[in-house]
């Protein structure tokens, strides 16, 4: 019961995915959050967990369309460098 009760007051206290994201395709949506939290938090502190909840999509889409963390900070950087 615990268990069910700690839960329920994380959901309750997690940020709700970015609405500004909500139009964009998966993939698009996986590369904003990432840049975003990669930019604030770093690369190291972000988790795939973290990105996915604020792209507002899960584990499963995010490796469908990133075979690892890696290949997706390697896609963020990429569009970091087409930018300047």
């Amino acid at each position: 019961m615990r268990s069910i009760v700690n839960a329920m007051q994380q959901a309750e206290t997690r940020p709700a995915p970015d609405a500004g994201l909500a139009h964009l395709p998966p993939r698009e949506r996986i590369l904003a959050a990432a840049r975003e939290l990669f930019y604030r938090h770093g690369i190291r502190a972000v988790g795939v967990d973290g990105i996915a909840e604020a792209a507002g999509t899960n584990k499963m889409t995010l490796y469908r369309h990133f075979a690892s963390k890696d290949e997706l900070v390697a896609a963020c950087l990429v569009q970091v460098a087409a930018e300047d």
